[in-house]
């Protein structure tokens, strides 16, 4: 059974690339420092991440739809985080050939499909030790478990193929968690996107539903709104389709065929969209134990009387024989060779032993066994009218095989009611169907939910056998079709602008991706099995495998190379398993960020700097041993890049020191940008801590400047000790230029033979002889000799006359250079004086 399985799931992956080509268009196509203060470190950084290439992957894909252009992008992806993509293209049997023979590649894209089935059926094929679809290589060896004696990831899927029951809460969560396992612990793959279906319908139909099954699983829901261009019934659906081949389900293998097989023939078991098992004929089962099946069939359901035979009912006869012809006769028997017997409990009741296995001694459980018995069943009265000669197989040449084949009937909703060849295929509502049928009783169906009420008064639908896709979209224009599928994006722009159509669309059982090999004979860092250096509990090769999938930004890519046609899809398996699918699972959205840290953690520098500090995750972690999630290490107000590029200890708190002496501490330094090694940062022969202290830039040479234009420079003052941004530093109301340089004053005692007197400018009174400089020199006293000072003026003070009431003289001496004030209180008024000397400064 298993070789034959894996025989089919490899045949299935080769038709993939030649699906999707046909269907889809391709467009070619914490410290205390501001955000500003570490911005303005940029520049200045003398540690800068390495962003050459570290190493180069091969990836070899198919050189067809769109996968060139999905390689391309990833190309241009990788280069930003320095992985270097060598491209490599193939047709199709090469391509097979370097996936499954020679295996020379390290990254490919391709895709799985297939139709419907259970969750495990993809794993077992894909993602298991010896699965046929292993093309990346997995084995034991990678997750190797003492305990369980196996790989984890073996564990996990030979388990869950093997509980019971199918859809208990423990196997969901079971293949949640392994979903979870494999996108985080493994990462073999990183998917990509789930294709889509579209479907357009003329919008007065009502409750049409694409997103929950066909026109057959809608039809209890629909109804016209009155009629459209063309429309010629409104109890009549028309939809086009390829014409059907086979209608004996145990032999059918095309689409078109299972459809009208669909119509009349009802299944066993209804696995609905969402994957979820509701009954259907079968009213009720129950797992006796993992390997024994009790199925009770629902009463009162009848069969369409056909062929001579009317009033027969479904039992469990019909239901024995469908499962033998599908284990013993269909071309489908792979499916059933778990079937290893079965046993008619009563007339409504059958038993089926299962046996996933039968190389083993004991009877081994399989959790596909619900999925594979959504199946049509057989009406067994008129297909087992005679035997071989054993007595047990039907003769499948009797004539009510072969006209089966061509007109098949069952306890489904449609009969055939005409059918001409490559024109149409006309089916009709009948009306004594058990679903119709109030008196039936449909408990577990959830039937109303699911079905609909069916009572929209459609009782017929016609099939137009049409393959030409332009025909088929001419002939929906005019009205003559209803719903059409549609893959062709320009032609769903079109009808989306135009509100006479409406269309919908649902995820299709097809899903591409990135895939790795990580067969460490590879020899490339992708497949390295070391532990990463600043995360020991990750090997390396997962390690870029994480980066390479958050630098994938799927909805750009989505939007380039694939139209509308796919939607960003997060699971290593189909995206039509409904609630088998983790809601939870890891997902690999584009992230830099996340896509450079785990390249970090694998040892590459690709400049990640986590808290903007100017030192890379990588240096913090591998050289300076500071906190990379912290920019102030030390807490001393700078940031770790800043010091360690300027040759501070980032672990102490050394802000308060000054290491090039020039009066402004380090912590100055850094906030005013200047070099804590240079005592002048710009060679302007003004120590940076006196120019930062006086408001001058330490960064531009301003020696020259005078600022307070006291007619000293920058310089001047600074040799000077005066102060550059007040003009009279030792406030004697003399400039310090003038005091430095000399006032002409040649009439006074103190001038020189040139006639300039000269002041000490840090001095209000230079000879200390209690009056200030500038006194002096309007009193002509020597203001370098003590023994030189002003003469007292005596002043007569007369009030104005206005103000007086009482004649009164008043004689004061007022010492010129000195505060004072005189005070005379007469009828209650107060005369304050104040004598304000000025004069001007002679010049030559």
């Amino acid at each position: 059974m298993n070789k034959k399985k894996t025989f089919l799931l490899v045949i299935f992956l080769i038709m993939i690339p030649f699906i999707s080509s046909n269907n889809t268009q391709i467009t070619v196509t914490k410290s205390e420092i501001t955000s500003n203060q570490v911005d303005n470190l940029a520049s200045k950084l003398l540690l800068t991440p390495n962003v050459d290439p570290f190493f180069t992957l091969v990836f070899k894909t198919y050189d067809g739809s769109y996968y060139p252009d999905y390689a391309n992008y990833l190309k241009q992806q990788l280069a930003v985080i320095g992985i270097n993509i060598d491209i490599s293209l193939h047709d199709w049997p090469e391509f097979l050939d370097l996936l499954f023979v020679s295996r020379d590649f390290d990254v490919t894209s391709i895709g799985f499909g297939g139709s419907k089935s259970d969750i495990d059926d993809l794993l077992q094929g894909a993602y298991t030790e010896n699965g046929s679809l292993n093309l990346w290589g997995y084995d034991e060896s990678m997750d190797w478990n003492t305990t369980l004696g196996t790989g984890l990831n073996e564990w996990y899927i030979q388990n869950g193929s093997s509980m019971i029951p199918p859809n208990s809460q423990e196997r969901f969560d079971h293949y949640w968690n392994w979903q979870q396992y494999m996108m985080d612990e493994l990462l073999l793959l990183t998917p990509l996107f789930n294709s889509k279906s579209f479907s357009v319908n003329w919008a007065n139909l009502d409750g049409f539903n694409f997103s929950n099954g066909d026109v057959l699983h809608n039809w209890g829901h629909m109804s016209w709104d009155g009629t459209h261009t063309g429309q010629s019934s409104t109890s009549q659906i028309v939809i086009s389709d390829n014409g059907w081949t086979e209608l004996n389900p145990i032999f059918c293998s095309d689409a078109a065929s299972q459809f009208v097989i669909d119509a009349c023939l009802d299944k066993l078991i209804y696995w609905d969209t969402d994957c979820s098992f509701y009954s259907h004929l079968a009213e009720s089962w129950n797992f006796i134990n993992n390997t024994t099946l009790d199925i009770t069939l629902r009463e009162d359901i009848e069969w369409m009387d056909y062929g001579g035979f009317t009033n027969e009912y479904l039992d469990a006869k019909d239901l024995y024989f469908t499962l033998y012809c599908l284990r013993d006769l269909s071309i489908y028997q792979y499916d059933y060779e778990w079937i290893k017997d079965l046993e008619i409990l009563d007339d409504m009741t059958l038993r089926v032993y299962i046996d996933k296995d039968d190389s083993t001694p004991e009877n081994d459980p399989y959790s596909a066994s619900l999925a594979n018995l959504a199946t049509n069943i057989l009406p067994e009265h008129y297909l087992n009218q005679t035997q071989l000669g054993d007595g047990v197989t039907p003769n499948s040449t009797h004539t009510s095989w072969t006209d089966f084949s061509s007109n098949c009937w069952g306890t489904g909703l449609f009969e055939i009611d005409s059918f001409t060849e490559a024109v149409a295929t006309n089916l009709t509502v009948r009306s004594d169907c058990w679903l119709l049928d109030p008196l039936v009783d449909k408990s577990n169906m959830d039937f109303v939910n699911r079905f609909g009420d069916f009572s929209g008064g459609l009782n017929h639908l016609r099939v137009r056998i049409m393959d030409n896709d332009s025909i088929i979209f001419t002939e929906f224009e005019a009205g003559k079709l209803d719903i059409i599928d549609n893959s062709d994006f320009d032609n769903r722009v079109q009808y989306g602008s135009d509100s006479n159509f409406e269309i919908q669309s649902k995820p299709d059982q097809f899903f591409n991706y990135y895939g790795f090999n990580v067969r460490e004979t590879r020899g490339t860092p992708l497949q390295s099995t070391d532990p990463c250096p600043f995360l020991p509990s990750m090997t390396k090769g997962l390690a870029i495998r994480k980066a390479i999938a958050f630098i994938t930004n799927r909805t750009e890519l989505n939007n380039e190379a694939n139209d509308d046609s796919f939607v960003v899809h997060d699971y290593p398996t189909f995206g039509t398993l409904g609630d088998w699918l983790d809601d939870d699972i890891i997902k690999y959205n584009y992230n830099l960020t996340k896509a450079k840290e785990y390249m970090m953690y694998a040892g590459y520098d690709c400049g990640l700097d986590s808290d903007g500090d100017g030192l890379t995750d990588y240096i913090e972690l591998n050289t300076t041993n500071t906190d990379r999630f912290n920019a102030d290490t030390d807490s001393d107000l700078m940031p770790d890049g800043w010091e360690v590029n300027n040759g501070l200890d980032p672990l102490v708190d050394d802000a308060g020191d000054d290491e090039d002496s020039d009066g402004l501490s380090n912590v100055g330094e850094y906030n005013n940008n200047t070099d804590p090694n240079d005592a002048d940062t710009d060679n302007d022969t003004l120590l940076d801590g006196w120019e930062v202290t006086y408001g001058l830039d330490p960064l531009i040479d301003d020696a020259s400047n005078d600022i307070d234009n006291d007619y000293l420079s920058n310089l001047e003052e600074y040799t000077e000790g005066t102060i550059p941004n007040d003009a009279d530093t030792d406030k004697d109301l003399l400039f310090d230029g003038h005091e430095v340089n000399g006032i002409y004053s040649p009439s006074n005692p103190g001038a020189d033979i040139s006639g300039y007197v000269f002041t000490d400018p840090l001095l209000a009174d230079t000879d200390s002889d209690g009056y200030i400089d500038s006194v002096e020199l309007y009193s002509d006293s020597d203001p370098n000799d003590p023994n030189s000072y002003p003469l007292p003026e005596f002043i007569t003070i007369t009030p104005p006359p206005e103000t007086i009431t009482e004649n009164k003289t008043v004689t004061t001496t007022v010492t010129s250079g000195i505060l004072f004030s005189v005070s005379i209180a007469t009828i209650g008024l107060v005369l304050s004086i104040a004598v304000i000397f000025s004069r001007k400064i002679r010049k030559k």
